[in-house]
């Protein structure tokens, strides 16, 4: 595969991008023959034959009692208070609080990491 004249590449560019970057818009239109693979190796029998699969953990649910205070900091992040920008893209409306039980969960997991790694190093 060839890499994308750099012709191509200024016309793609996005605005405020370094030279040669492009935006995750540009790329996906560009045709795959226009993408430089060359750096990417080959997936042969040796790379298959250490391939291990991963499942997803799985999220369960439950009830959680938590303070409102800690609740209303999540809701208020993930609806993006104008300290953090204001509305985030995507949010159907301004003040929609979509994704705060995923930040919770990544917090809580990040603390349980945390603390399971200090226990392996002691």
């Amino acid at each position: 595969m060839k890499k994308p004249s750099s012709k191509v590449a200024s016309e793609l560019a996005a605005p405020g991008t370094a030279p040669g970057e492009l935006s995750l818009e540009a790329l996906a239109a560009l045709p795959d023959a226009a993408i430089d693979t060359s750096n990417i190796p080959d997936l042969d029998e040796a790379f298959w034959s250490r391939a291990k699969l991963v499942q997803p953990d799985r999220t369960k649910l439950v009830t959680l009692r938590v303070k409102q205070s800690v609740l209303d900091a999540f809701k208020a992040q993930a609806a993006g208070t104008p300290a953090e920008g204001g509305k985030r893209a995507g949010d159907r409306k301004a003040g929609a609080a979509r994704g705060y039980q995923t930040h919770m969960n990544a917090v809580l997991e990040s603390y349980v990491r945390t603390v399971l790694a200090g226990r392996k190093g002691a």
